[in-house]
């Protein structure tokens, strides 16, 4: 069975999503790189152990705590720090990040601004996490619109990757296996 550590930074709306269907998931540890992230409190409520990183974080340490629970499978949601190569080589084949553009189109941080401004088609991608940021196997991907002109506004654009990375969420959680490919 999939032992899970979510890591996250902001809010957890993201987490709370995979949340919902934590009965059918071994979540073992939520791990946040801010100590005031939201998404720490959701956790808790749940009862799930959280950690909460230093400012430089320590991963080998955190290697340790993430072995020490058993924790198999890691899945970034909205985690905003830069998992470093020599982690992710430890960890691969076993880390997923969710991405809020249609990869390989603007990785990194500011995607959706940075697609807005494109004008093109936005989306969000699902991949497994390699040593070069955003740039693993795309396992799924949601296209939520072709073109940026049907937005009113950045805002709006946010609100709804926002909302499409959550259905993606729970998408997954039901097929409850994030080692299949889909197209």
């Amino acid at each position: 069975m999939k032992k899970w550590a979510i890591f996250l930074s902001g809010r957890g709306s993201n987490a709370e999503a995979f949340w919902e269907n934590l009965a059918e998931f071994d979540v073992r540890l939520c791990v946040s790189s801010t100590a005031k992230a939201y998404g720490v409190l959701r956790a808790r409520r749940l009862g799930i152990p959280t950690c909460v990183l230093e400012k430089k974080p320590n991963w080998e340490q955190l290697d340790q705590e993430l072995r020490q629970r058993q924790v198999n499978q890691i899945f970034l949601l909205g985690f905003m720090k830069i998992v470093p190569a020599h982690f992710v080589k430890k960890w691969q084949g076993q880390i997923w990040n969710l991405h809020p553009s249609l990869l390989p189109d603007f990785p990194g941080l500011q995607a959706i601004e940075k697609s807005y401004a494109a004008g093109g088609a936005m989306g969000v991608s699902l991949h497994q996490v390699t040593q070069e940021m955003d740039a693993g196997p795309l396992s799924l991907q949601h296209k939520i619109c072709d073109e940026t002109g049907e937005f009113l506004s950045i805002d709006e654009a946010a609100f709804r990757i926002s909302r499409a990375e959550q259905r993606l969420v729970r998408e997954l959680a039901q097929r409850k296996n994030l080692e299949m490919r889909w197209n």
